[in-house]
């Protein structure tokens, strides 16, 4: 039985977002069918989930992990330009970590080093003789090119658009040091390879989400209220843009035409940009919540506003498994196998999010093929079985 060292940046239990849905699955399979231990990093003081972590895990998988908080600001932003690293490599280094993996992995020969995520390259020493696998769950360099040309402030602009350099010669660096690289899209493929990354080297291992929310009942249109939903990680940038876009340029106007409209915003560590639109007329956030049916069951059309990002969005995977039709840009359904108007509604100017918005509200058959066309092809695309399958193969290989 081959024997793998799972490299991941958090904890991946419970999960709760898109990335440790993914990682989650992945540890699981890997653990009931390989040899597998577990590196990973922890923000804060989170040993208890590290408890957590392995009473979900067989017994025979060591964990090893190390606690970091090298939080994002200025001073950090310098130390990373004198270690030549990008930032987001900078702030998830431990010398003392490194050291440490260096030693299990001379000690265990590990047949396979699974990084999940880009930022834990850094750990996997130069000697090593094990093969290596990058799982890339999004072309980094893209996300940070993005988020720089949807910058207004000129000297945040500069500063992102170097950073975004500094992502992409690194991002180049480790993709053609390694011996795989797992995509979750094919975007993602065409853009590494636009980067000088040889096609022989990538692979597709795309995302899922949680296939389970096909087993549920379908929901009701008649059951629903006039509200939307927004279900994600508010401490990631590209929600928190995305969000703060919809409720500053299309919220009003959604409320003009549907006084009585609510909107639901969902996920864990809302920053205070976030947090104040409770103040707003009908906007509820709540933080990070453990049961979420509810709020499926509740909402009538889910919403995902981004505006940049890249790799595939697990949130409209799962809002498509559970049938609760969807809004969003094309920049939400990169990567994902939909149609415009058939299984999912896709928008690009306010205007046009504004009257799919309305149209889904207020069309009852509309909103009813919508919602089973994304179950059929969730059901037909993007099931656990397909992954694991295509993984098995890549490992042989």
């Amino acid at each position: 039985m081959k024997k793998i060292l799972f490299l991941t940046p958090q904890i991946p239990y419970p999960p709760v977002s898109g990335g440790t849905i993914l990682t989650w699955h992945l540890i699981k399979y890997l653990a009931k069918n390989y040899r597998l231990d577990i590196a990973l990093l922890i923000k804060g003081n989170d040993e208890k989930g590290i408890e957590i972590l392995k009473s979900q895990l067989p017994k025979e998988v060591n964990v090893w992990w190390k606690r970091i908080n090298i939080p994002r600001s200025g001073v950090n932003l310098l130390k990373s330009y004198f270690y030549f690293l990008p930032l987001s490599i900078f702030r998830n280094l431990s010398f003392e970590f490194k050291n440490e993996l260096k030693d299990i992995i001379k000690k265990e020969k590990y047949d396979f080093i699974f990084i999940d995520h880009w930022l834990m390259y850094q750990y996997v020493p130069y000697e090593i003789k094990s093969k290596v696998i990058l799982h890339e769950h999004n072309a980094e360099y893209i996300m940070w090119e993005r988020a720089s040309s949807e910058e207004r402030n000129w000297i945040k602009k500069m500063i992102v658009g170097f950073e975004a350099k500094r992502v992409k010669n690194y991002e180049r660096k480790i993709c053609r040091a390694v011996n795989r690289i797992l995509c979750v899209t094919e975007l993602d493929i065409r853009w590494l390879e636009q980067i000088g990354i040889s096609r022989e080297k990538l692979n597709m291992l795309t995302s899922v989400g949680d296939d389970s929310l096909l087993e549920l009942d379908d929901l009701e249109y008649n059951n629903t209220e006039k509200s939307l939903l927004h279900i994600g990680t508010m401490s990631w940038e590209a929600n928190v843009n995305g969000i703060l876009w919809f409720t500053n340029e299309i919220w009003p106007c959604l409320k003009n035409i549907e006084p009585n409209l609510k909107f639901y915003i969902v996920g864990k560590n809302p920053p205070q940009s976030i947090i104040r639109l409770n103040k707003c007329s009908d906007i509820i956030v709540t933080d990070f919540v453990k049961n979420i049916e509810p709020y499926y069951q509740k909402c009538r059309v889910f919403i995902a506003p981004l505006k940049f990002g890249s790799g595939i969005k697990v949130k409209i995977l799962n809002a498509m498994a559970r049938g609760i039709p969807i809004v969003t840009t094309p920049i939400g359904v990169e990567g994902i196998n939909v149609r415009d108007g058939i299984d999912i509604m896709v928008g690009t100017t306010p205007d046009e999010i504004i009257s799919k918005v309305i149209m889904l509200l207020n069309d009852k058959e509309m909103w009813t093929k919508i919602k089973d066309n994304a179950r059929k092809t969730i059901q037909k695309n993007y099931t656990w079985d397909r992954v694991f399958a295509k993984l098995d193969n890549i490992l042989a290989s």
